[in-house]
């Protein structure tokens, strides 16, 4: 029996362990002390191109993966090609074939899902994979609601944390905006006073944007437009102009857009800063990740003249990278270059021919390639997280006290499992090829600090960190991702959610350095939030016969006391606001939920509705839902006792296709009694999933995938 209690506390020991990774109170990698970084200077910017005469076909256009170093796929006049190794192999994707899903012209990829991207075309729509390009699935046309079967640009808006916001621009096949909310299962279209020909976000979470457009009376005069939301008031931020391009830099700083007529331009809502090279006319413009996470690469492509025009500090100064690569007088339309996710490769794609670039080795006595981060996304609950967490460590507090190691062990056990719930992958790699004259280099390193590791973590070449055989030129290292230590403050130049580098750091036998970068998508899942406890400065406000509307404790009415509002009416219309304090997305949610009890049981129906609140624009409402349903409430009426209501949110955006849920500013209820009562409202959340509504009588609301 002893032997068996001391088992169960070895085993909780073990646990504790567990937890104090998953903290960061011990780490799992094999950090170095925190010493500076090495002094030797970095590998000089030195780009060399070659033609890959391999391809069958001509060539349309690059689009190497977002984060993946490795995957870049090729547009053709056949169909789409992959290579999973930065160019060295191809592979035809069958699927994409143009009899098949048509002539693509611009690409999406899904932030969150390595493998899932979407295609535009030129007549048949937009196409979706979710296996890399094996399948494709239809998921946009005209019939289905949008302005034109004929794509010039797509996006996945960064303004919804689910992603399921979808945006499609159509040039001068048709004038407006296509978009839909809910991952292309129906659509809609506005702005058709324009034909717009791209559009330049900016971070994820952020509304505003830069839109390439012509007015449809004046479709030869192009402006890039800075709109606050794409849906709210334009105007003009750089007036005729004929932009070719436009990239968001990974530090702070305006757009950067490539023109044919004015060079580069950086472009803020109320301010224009021409950089680089005057009289050139570049046909794109990218940016990407430097020698080091603290670096930017700008670069442009001037296909008559210049070439591919780089510049390390936002083109204060630049040079020239185009040796063997094309520039001349006859170039096809459409010539650009496009980076891998960390700026080791570049693809240019000019008169149907492709070009790879490479950083120059030749001479360097230590290099680094094919850095590889996996997986390459790193999501994670942060609400969630903090309560598993915080359980946890109350229940370790209590370990010694318990009376049972065996229940108190099994519930440190559940409590890890939760904490893994709220978070995506446990173990992450990055591996890299080092090579250096005379065999091994002498350290190869990489700074995790970003994500709550040491500044110079060893990586190994050993066969056992995800490296490969031992001994092969690959290095490599493991660790977790902790919501808790990841750094997002004044600190870091780079900010999540988003991308951020981990610079990896090779020293060479003769005392040289060669750096390179890692790097790793972190985003924030959405979760559900309290509708009125998650702003400032919240009004209420009534009309009609609504006599008055306060907060009030709710007390022990039903199990989880909040408080709540109490809502006076008399017979009559009536009706009552909550909003004010900021705007809410509400883009992708699942469903909408709060407890209500009356001062009598009442066959008067409640009505809700939701409010949008835009800059500029007039304000648009949902039509109004009655609660007293059976399917939305138990016993299908308000009683005098506490009922929990649950609607889902696509009963009620559906028939409201103006309303804006990515600016939700007030929910609205109201009704017309027969006599006087009182309402109480209690606890408005609005639900990611099923999953977080918990036990309730939830008839005909389907679960909705993830």
């Amino acid at each position: 029996m002893k032997s068996k209690f001391l088992l169960h506390i070895f085993n909780a020991a073990i646990l504790i362990a567990i937890f104090a990774v998953f903290c960061g109170a011990m780490p799992v990698w094999g950090a170095a002390p925190d010493t500076p970084a090495p002094s030797a200077p970095l590998q000089e910017l030195s780009i060399a191109w070659t033609i890959d005469t391999r391809i069958s076909g001509h060539v349309v256009a690059a689009y190497p993966h977002p984060s993946m170093t490795q995957r870049v796929l090729l547009v053709t006049d056949g169909g789409l090609i992959i290579s999973e190794n930065g160019g060295q192999e191809w592979q035809k994707l069958p699927a994409a074939d143009l009899g098949k899903i048509g002539r693509i012209t611009c690409m999406a990829f899904v932030p969150d899902k390595e493998d899932s991207f979407y295609a535009g075309t030129a007549g048949k729509g937009v196409w979706l994979t979710e296996d890399c390009g094996k399948t494709f699935k239809q998921i946009g046309t005209a019939s289905k609601g949008m302005a034109s079967d004929s794509i010039s640009g797509f996006y996945v808006f960064p303004g919804d944390q689910l992603f399921q916001t979808l945006i499609a621009v159509h040039g001068d096949a048709a004038a407006g905006i296509s978009r839909s909310v809910n991952k292309g299962e129906t659509w809609g279209f506005f702005a058709t006073d324009y034909h717009v020909s791209s559009i330049q976000f900016r971070d994820f979470g952020c509304y505003d944007a830069l839109i390439v457009a012509s007015k449809k009376d004046s479709p030869e005069i192009k402006s890039i437009c800075y709109g606050i939301s794409i849906d709210d008031y334009w105007y003009d931020a750089m007036k005729d102009v004929v932009p070719t391009g436009s990239a968001l830099p990974l530090f702070k700083a305006h757009p950067l857009f490539s023109t044919l007529d004015q060079g580069m331009v950086f472009v803020s809502k109320s301010d224009l800063n021409r950089v680089g090279p005057k009289d050139a006319g570049f046909t794109s413009v990218g940016v990407t990740w430097g020698r080091t996470a603290e670096e930017q690469l700008m670069y442009s492509y001037d296909p008559k003249k210049l070439g591919m025009v780089a510049s390390l500090d936002a083109y204060k100064t630049w040079t020239t990278q185009s040796s063997g690569l094309y520039t001349g007088d006859f170039t096809k339309e459409g010539a650009h270059i496009r980076a891998n996710s960390n700026g080791s490769v570049f693809y240019a794609v000019a008169n149907g021919n492709l070009y790879v670039g490479k950083q120059n080795q030749k001479g360097a006595s230590v290099s680094i390639s094919s850095v590889k981060t996996t997986p390459s996304v790193f999501e994670f609950a942060g609400t969630m997280y903090r309560a598993k967490v915080t359980i946890l460590k109350q229940n370790i507090s209590r370990f010694p006290q318990s009376k049972s190691a065996v229940a108190a062990a099994a519930a440190l056990k559940l409590d890890i499992d939760g904490m893994k719930e709220a978070m995506t992958a446990g173990q992450y790699s990055v591996t890299a090829q080092v090579t250096a004259h005379g065999g091994r280099p002498k350290a190869v390193t990489i700074d995790l600090r970003a994500i709550g590791g040491g500044m110079k973590t060893v990586m190994h070449d050993d066969g056992k960190h995800s490296d490969g055989k031992a001994d092969d030129g690959i290095f490599g290292t493991t660790f977790r991702v902790d919501p808790w230590r990841l750094r997002n403050d004044d600190k870091m130049i780079k900010r999540w959610p988003g991308q951020i580098g981990l610079t990896l750091n090779a020293e060479g036998n003769d005392g040289a350095a060669y750096s390179a970068v890692a790097p790793i998508d972190i985003y924030s899942m959405p979760e559900a939030f309290e509708f009125y406890r998650s702003r400032s400065n919240m009004r209420l406000e009534t009309s009609g016969n609504a006599t008055g509307i306060t907060a009030v404790p709710a007390g022990e009415a039903h199990a989880k006391p909040e408080e709540c509002f109490k809502l006076e009416v008399k017979p009559g219309a009536w009706q009552a606001t909550i909003g004010g304090g900021g705007l809410s997305d509400i883009t992708g949610y699942y469903a909408l939920s709060f407890w209500i009890k009356s001062s009598t049981d009442s066959s008067d129906d409640v009505l809700l509705q939701m409010r949008d609140s835009p800059m500029y624009m007039d304000p648009a409402a949902t039509e109004a839902e009655g609660i007293s349903d059976p399917a939305y409430i138990e016993s299908g009426m308000v009683l005098s006792d506490w009922q929990r209501v649950v609607i889902p949110l696509s009963s009620i955006l559906n028939g409201s296709p103006d309303f804006r849920s990515t600016e939700l500013g007030s929910i609205i209820f109201s009704g017309s009694c027969t006599a006087p009562v009182t309402y109480w409202i209690s606890e408005v959340i609005f639900h990611v999933n099923q999953n977080e509504i918990g036990k309730v009588k939830t008839t005909g609301i389907k679960k909705r995938k993830r």
